[in-house]
This record gives structure tokens, C-alpha cells and sequence, in this order.
């Protein structure tokens, strides 16, 4: 019989498993469209990070950044589950906005 804390551990992996998927996506979005990205990035981290840094930063700090996210969610589960609960509720939240974006933008 599974517990209420195991199928809770379980959904925030599966949930996890959506933002990579989503970064992923996010990521070769990037890398076709690098020429116009100045363009059309509306996150001004993301745009002084390309402008000074260069593409390879920028996509390891997106990677970075989900990443720590996971992290700090799977180690904070047992002791903060609030925050645990909050980090991935905004980490799912703002990759399913990002996901729509994409679906509008390739007409899925």
C-alpha cells in the first residue's frame, strides 16, 4: 500500500519531469532562434547574460537554475514541505506558461 507521503514525493518527481522537459524545449528554442534572441527574450537576466557572456552561459544558467530548483526541492521535502510545495508549484506553473507559449507559437 502506498502512503500519502510516498505518492506525494512520487507526483513532485513526475512534475519535476515536466519542467525538464519544458527546458529542454526551452533550450532548443534558443539555439535555432540565437540570432533573434535579443529580439524576443523578454527576461533582461537572460538578455545581459547572452550580450556579455555568450550562449553557453546562458543555456547553463537556465539548466542551472531549474536544476537547483529540483535540488532544493527534493532536499527541503521532509524538514520544509511548504517550501517544497511552493518551489515546485511556481517551477510547474511558470514552465506550463512557457509551454503554452511554445504550443501557440508552433500550433500544436
Amino acid at each position: 500500500m502506498t502512503t500519502r507521503i510516498g505518492r506525494e514525493v512520487r507526483m513532485t518527481r513526475i512534475l519535476w519531469v515536466f519542467v525538464g522537459v519544458v527546458t529542454y524545449v526551452d533550450c532548443l528554442y534558443v539555439i535555432r532562434h540565437e540570432a533573434t534572441l535579443p529580439v524576443w527574450e523578454a527576461n533582461p537576466v537572460a538578455c545581459l547574460c547572452y550580450a556579455t557572456a555568450g550562449m553557453k552561459t546562458l543555456l547553463f544558467l537556465r539548466i542551472a537554475t531549474v536544476f537547483l530548483g529540483y535540488v532544493m526541492s527534493q532536499v527541503t521535502s521532509g524538514v520544509r514541505p511548504f517550501f517544497t510545495n511552493a518551489l515546485t508549484t511556481i517551477a510547474v506553473l511558470s514552465h506550463l506558461y512557457l509551454a503554452v507559449v511554445y504550443a501557440i507559437i508552433y500550433h500544436i
